[in-house]
């Protein structure tokens, strides 16, 4: 209990305090602008973490996180331009409101059930990620070896898309991993000479390269500038009234965010469009939708930020982060000296404490700042992206070298850059490839010790209940999600042919 105090206590200590402003305000204007998402964002302001503590790094970088999730929905409703993808549905309903000249209302109940859906999603996460941490502490190396298999067939699986691609992006990911020093004999392995390889390539270049720096190279070369529509603001205050008899629909699309984003891959948009169905499904006026009516807004903008909560589910209790950005999240902590998992909640339960509080009271900044500057935040979304892209360059390059120091790692960032320019102009899913590179040096760590442990009996990971159980969920999964693309191959030949 006295962790608990003190972690809660600490986030009103003026530096944590401090951080969670500036967290809430730098990712508000990330995701207002069109084009920057918030794995983006975290991904540039991870290095200037490097050297606070770990709760003041954290409460910085969630905050971020939760604002930038929030704050794609500005420009969603002034100018139907998505900030980040997770606001996509939210165009909807959001922007005809807005053209009715609403655009205040449609602002401020945007910005109420986003901060309910975040709320709800982080007592969901207090709720079970203790239990569940409990429940992983029983685990072998054969059931986190099964888990990790788990986690990449669900991000295959789930790619948007050929789920071949999915499996390809997969494979790079682990062959990525494997340039460093072997686990069991610590020989060097792929480092070709290069002493900069034997600690393995670092993970948070990589992010920024592949999230940040193709992000950019997209923009250049697909340059498009959107004019901007001037739009009255007023009323925001005032559009808490609109929730009266939509609790239930705030609620559960919350719910449904928080369940989506506790599976790994699938992601912000994927709750946004699942909230807005059922916004849809249960509204008493369906035919209304798509014209402006609060439902439209509510269910998907619950539910894309009820994944924040949902996402660090996993990432606290099995170490295995729920999306792009908890797997940047996950290397912050790593270079904090953490590592999320079961031995997190008995040896760093201070952190687990301070990040809840911290994910609430960053709901709270994000609320009082959108009623504050959400007249600011219309400027800044109109800013020319090519202004932006240079300042967003030096920040990647500068944080990759404040890692350790070293232009190799900037090397890494622009490499990665590149490869994942290439992998967003062929439609390749980069989620695959980063949650490999995260989950495959422990994957092969515990199938290390799995096939010691049983003297290298491979039947050892179906022989034990669990990890069997697991295993086969894989293998269902994955057969699923290929017939179901065989599927969609032939429906769609034959549209083409009739």
């Amino acid at each position: 209990m006295h962790d608990v105090i003190h972690a809660v206590l600490g986030n009103f200590d003026s530096l944590y305090f401090l951080m969670i402003i500036a967290g809430a305000a730098g990712g508000m204007i990330v995701g207002a602008l069109p084009g920057f998402t918030a794995t983006m964002g975290v991904a540039i302001f991870v290095p200037f973490t490097y050297y606070m503590s770990t709760n003041s790094a954290m409460a910085f970088l969630i905050a971020l996180y939760c604002a930038a999730v929030y704050s794609g929905s500005i420009p969603a409703i002034l100018i139907r331009t998505p900030g980040t993808p997770a606001a996509i549905a939210t165009i909807n309903d959001g922007y005809p409101m807005a053209q009715k000249g609403f655009a205040g209302k449609a602002l401020g109940i945007a910005s109420y059930a986003s901060v309910l859906g975040g709320i709800i999603s982080v007592v969901i996460l207090a709720l079970t990620s203790g239990v569940l941490a409990k429940a992983a502490l029983k685990f072998g190396p054969q059931e986190y070896f099964a888990l990790t298999l788990l986690g990449l067939s669900m991000v295959v699986g789930m790619s948007e898309g050929d789920p071949t691609k999915g499996f390809v992006s997969m494979f790079l990911g682990l062959v990525i991993t494997l340039p460093g020093l072997t686990v069991n004999s610590g020989y060097p392995r792929f480092v070709f000479g290069n002493d900069n390889l034997l600690s393995g390539i670092e993970l948070l270049p990589v992010m920024i390269g592949v999230f940040a720096i193709s992000e950019v190279l997209h923009g250049i070369v697909h340059a498009q500038e959107s004019k901007p529509v001037k739009q009255s603001i007023d009323g925001i205050v005032g559009s808490i009234r609109f929730f009266k008899g939509k609790t239930f629909l705030t609620i559960k699309s919350s719910f449904i965010g928080t369940f989506l984003g506790a599976l790994p891959g699938v992601g912000a948009v994927t709750a946004a469009f699942m909230g807005y169905n059922e916004a849809q499904r249960t509204s008493k006026h369906p035919e209304l939708m798509g014209s402006g009516t609060e439902e439209g807004i509510i269910g998907p903008e619950a539910a894309n930020n009820g994944v924040t909560g949902g996402a660090m589910i996993p990432l606290l209790s099995l170490g295995i982060p729920g999306d792009a950005v908890t797997a940047i999240l996950l290397g912050a902590l790593m270079v904090q000296g953490v590592r999320p998992g079961p031995e997190l909640f008995s040896k760093n339960l201070d952190v687990v404490y301070g990040i809840y509080s911290s994910m609430i009271i960053s709901y709270i900044a994000i609320l009082v700042l959108s009623m504050c500057f959400i007249r600011i935040l219309v400027r800044v979304i109109e800013v020319p992206s090519r202004l932006l892209y240079p300042f967003i360059i030096v920040f990647c390059l500068i944080g990759s070298y404040a890692l350790r120091g070293s232009f190799f790692d900037v090397g890494v960032a622009i490499i990665f850059g590149l490869i994942g320019y290439i992998m967003r102009e062929n439609r390749f899913p980069i989620g695959p490839m980063t949650l490999a590179i995260i989950l495959g040096s422990l994957m092969e760590y515990k199938l290390t010790i799995a096939l010691s442990l049983s003297r290298g009996n491979w039947l050892t990971f179906i022989n034990r209940p669990i990890s069997g159980l697991i295993i086969l969920a894989t293998i269902v999964f994955l057969v699923v999600s290929f017939l179901k693309e065989i599927k969609n191959r032939r429906r769609k030949s034959k549209s083409l042919t009739s």
